[in-house]
């Protein structure tokens, strides 16, 4: 994360003060350092007793709102102004060329050793973080529900770097402006200082906690709900050396306590936790009272821990570690698959050798060019180079990726190209060899893959009917024969929306009207349930309204689909949870078979886990490599199963058999891609499976 002096003093040294150290050099701040970076390290490296170490980068947020905003206040209160270019020059000179360093290699190892399927958004995420905006950009596609099962970036990192940038863009004004304004009103810069920080903690505080529960994909990402972490170390910057002069005795169980908080969040937090939000301020408050009470003394326990040599080492190296471990542990998982804690232990541990020769090299040369320079010109112009360096290494990755002029998207927007003429031609290839047995094993290679690996997850169907993950409201679109005699209802979740391609053909061939209902991470259930360990409270209300639409409506049958879930608060996971969650399916379900309405319910298929195109993309001539032990894939007894069991006039469909062969799942079944993502059919699969579900459809009508 970024640098800053380590100094606590708001003032010269005075005898009797405490904590005014005469250097200003706070060891125990680089303790701190320490224990951010390390936690971040251990969570990253999938450390099992360290499921809260994303709150690192809530300390550093802390170390550096207390930091910067006290070189800011100490310039201000000892000459009366600030420069503001020197400021943003001399920030540049920190920041930018270790950051441009750990940027070039990331882009060169990713062209090396990465499938070309991720070239082209590791380039605009390249971009987006020499910008120092890629926090935004991380936060849109947090929102894509398309995007969410893609592979974490190798730049994901650079988030929190853009969050402090952007605050620092116009905290300093800021800064300059109350101070000046608050000196004419009120003879003091403090209370234009306590109004500017209340101005901005507070609002952001309570966006914070607003978003967090509303959509906490974006809430972890944008500068807004970050802003108050930030504006707490640059509280006590301004306002801490005079409430630790009054600790006296109390400064040690303080420091302990703030360790403490630290040390809970790290081992209580996980990812269920919603974040950051209310549960922020736990190690938020801890990191600044450890700062508060090293203020006022360096002798105490927490602070003479914090001071070992070791301590202060690693706090040096922090923002270096910071950059260069996440890139190597994503490398590191495209070479040889998901390591373990004990593999990402090691790598984080092997990334202080680049992390020390960014330090030695890059940061310390900067750092001393930029101090000997008078004229800001000569500080900007090198690191400003060195930004424009990643920017034009980003497009030449960008450029390396293959361009295709393929038509994508639903079959009738493309209609008569010779794309969608091969992919139609395939799929009915395809799907006669599952339904005849002649694709019995995994081949290692075809002439032409249908979608091609760049192509793959683009390939859908259907998805502007589908509603979002946080709206209640229904989506209701018509698919099939829309002037067919019988209608079906079809609802569920995005693998409803996978899938929806090939239940268009069908119902299109039995000249049904197929109706739908369709939400990102809901399926159609009673209770409440969680989805990547997060609840959707609209999950809910989405399904009590197609209920009643189903009751006011005549319908022939109804089709639910869905991915795996587990009860909200439960804790039980996915495999556990599927009889709880198939209860929460049948409660919903039963009121329809009471009418007559007869349910058909598919099993959720094969899940690889594992970014299908990408594996594809790797072993073009070697496909084997991509396949999947059904049983590693697949549940055992899936929510839809359990549920069916329960209900008279349910029935069970399960397309495994059109996914797999035998025991094994490919990733490519007779030249057709047939996953997008890691858990998502292709749409040109989707429609290579229609006569499969044609007989479960011709069944329900029954």
């Amino acid at each position: 994360m970024s640098q800053g002096t380590t100094t606590g003093r708001s003032a010269p040294a005075r005898p009797g003060v405490p904590g005014r150290q005469a250097t200003g050099f706070r060891l125990d701040i680089q303790g701190l350092r320490a224990i951010a970076v390390l936690t971040v390290l251990i969570y990253h490296a999938g450390f099992p007793l360290a499921d809260g170490g994303f709150i690192g980068v809530d300390i550093f947020f802390v170390i550096s709102g207390f930091l910067i905003t006290g070189g800011i206040h100490r310039e201000l209160q000892r000459t009366g102004r600030f420069s503001i270019v020197r400021f943003y020059s001399r920030r540049a000179a920190r920041i930018l060329p270790a950051a441009c360093v750990a940027l070039l290699a990331t882009i060169v190892l990713s062209f090396a050793f990465l499938p070309m399927t991720r070239w082209e958004q590791i380039a605009k995420d390249a971009i987006a973080s020499a910008l120092y905006v890629v926090n935004w950009l991380f936060a849109q596609s947090s929102l894509d529900y398309m995007a969410r099962d893609a592979e974490a970036s190798p730049l994901q990192h650079f988030w929190s770097l853009a969050v402090e940038e952007q605050y620092y863009i116009v905290w300093p004004v800021v800064m300059v402006i109350v101070s000046t304004l608050a000196l004419r009103r009120w003879g003091s810069r403090m209370p234009g200082y306590a109004i500017a920080l209340t101005l901005v903690a507070v609002p952001s505080f309570i966006w914070s906690v607003a978003l967090s529960h509303e959509n906490p994909g974006p809430a972890y990402f944008v500068t807004t709900t970050r802003a108050w972490e930030l504006s707490i170390g640059a509280a006590l910057a301004i306002f801490g050396p005079v409430l630790a002069a009054r600790l006296g005795r109390l400064a040690g169980p303080l420091a302990l306590s703030g360790l403490g908080a630290i040390t809970l969040s790290v081992l209580t937090f996980d990812k269920t936790t919603v974040f950051p939000g209310y549960a922020a301020a736990l190690p938020v408050l801890g990191a600044a009272v450890v700062i508060l009470a090293g203020l006022a003394s360096q002798q105490t326990a927490g602070a003479r821990l914090l001071s070992l040599p070791p301590m202060v080492f690693i706090g040096d190296l922090s923002y270096s570690l910071y950059l260069w471990h996440w890139p190597l542990l994503i490398v590191a998982e495209a070479l040889w698959g998901q390591p373990g804690w004990r593999l990402g232990l090691l790598i984080v541990a092997l990334s202080v050798v680049p992390a020390w020769l960014s330090r030695r090299f890059v940061e310390e040369p900067f750092l001393r060019h930029a101090k000997k320079q008078t004229r800001e010109r000569r500080i900007f112009v090198p690191t400003l180079a060195a930004s424009l360096a990643c920017i034009v290494a980003a497009g030449l990755l960008y450029l390396q990726v293959p361009r295709t002029e393929a038509p994508l998207g639903d079959p009738e927007r493309a209609a008569n190209t010779e794309y969608w003429g091969v992919a139609g031609q395939d799929i009915e290839r395809g799907a006669a060899s599952l339904l005849t047995g002649a694709a019995t094993v995994p081949a290692d290679s075809f002439p032409e893959i249908v979608p091609g690996v760049l192509e793959a997850d683009q390939d859908t169907f259907g998805q502007e009917c589908m509603q979002g993950t946080r709206v209640p409201e229904l989506l209701e679109c018509v698919y099939g024969d829309p002037d067919g005699a019988e209608t079906i209802v079809y609802v569920g979740d995005s693998h409803a929306g996978m899938l929806l391609a090939g239940f268009d053909k069908a119902a299109a061939d039995l000249g049904v009207r197929l109706v739908t209902y369709m939400k990102s991470s809901c399926p159609w259930a009673a209770g409440a349930v969680d989805y990547n360990g997060q609840a959707n409270d609209s999950c809910q209300a989405w399904g009590a309204a197609v209920q009643g639409k189903i009751n006011a409506s005549d319908v022939a049958g109804v089709v639910s689909v869905s991915s795996r879930y587990e009860l909200s608060g439960t804790g039980e996971g996915v495999e556990a949870g599927a009889e709880a969650v198939g209860g929460a399916q049948a409660a919903i379900w039963e009121p329809v078979l009471e009418r007559g309405v007869p349910v058909l319910a598919v099993r959720n298929l094969p899940r690889p886990g594992t970014n299908v195109p990408s594996c594809v993309a790797a072993h073009e001539e070697s496909l084997t490599e991509c396949v999947w032990s059904r049983n590693s894939v697949l549940l055992p007894k899936s929510s839809e199963m359990y549920a069916v069991e329960q209900l008279e006039g349910a029935r069970l469909l399960d397309l495994g058999d059109a996914v797999c062969i035998g025991g094994e799942c490919p990733a490519v079944i007779d030249g057709v891609m047939v996953y997008r993502d890691n858990n998502h059919l292709t749409a040109s699969y989707a429609r290579t499976m229609h006569r499969h579900i044609e007989e479960g459809l011709a069944a329900l009508l029954e």
